[in-house]
C-alpha cells in the first residue's frame, strides 16, 4: 500500500496549490467548510486553545469525546449551523 494516498484514492492531504508568484494559495481558509471544521475543532476541546486544553486536561480529546457545553456534536452542529448558514 502507497505510503501518501492522494485524492483519487480517497484519502490523504489534499495537495498545496499556488499562486502564480510562487507563495501559498490560502483562500481555502475563508470557505465556509473550513471555518466549519476550526470551529468544531475548537468546540470539542469545550472552546478551549490548545494551549489551554493542555493544561487543563493535559491531552486531546479522544475519538468522539466531546468537552463542550453541548451535549454531542450533532446538537452543536445544529445549533452552528443556524448561527452561520452555507451560502
Amino acid at each position: 500500500m502507497p505510503k501518501n494516498k492522494n485524492k483519487k484514492n480517497g484519502g490523504g492531504r489534499p495537495v498545496t496549490t499556488y499562486l502564480p508568484n510562487g507563495k501559498k494559495d490560502y483562500s481555502y481558509r475563508s470557505t465556509w467548510k473550513h471555518k466549519f471544521s476550526r470551529a468544531r475543532n475548537k468546540a470539542q476541546r469545550g472552546g478551549l486553545s490548545k494551549d489551554q486544553m493542555m493544561r487543563q486536561y493535559g491531552r486531546f480529546p479522544k475519538g468522539k469525546e466531546w468537552w463542550g457545553p453541548e451535549r454531542d456534536f450533532a446538537e452543536w452542529k445544529e445549533k452552528w449551523i443556524t448561527e452561520n448558514p452555507p451560502p
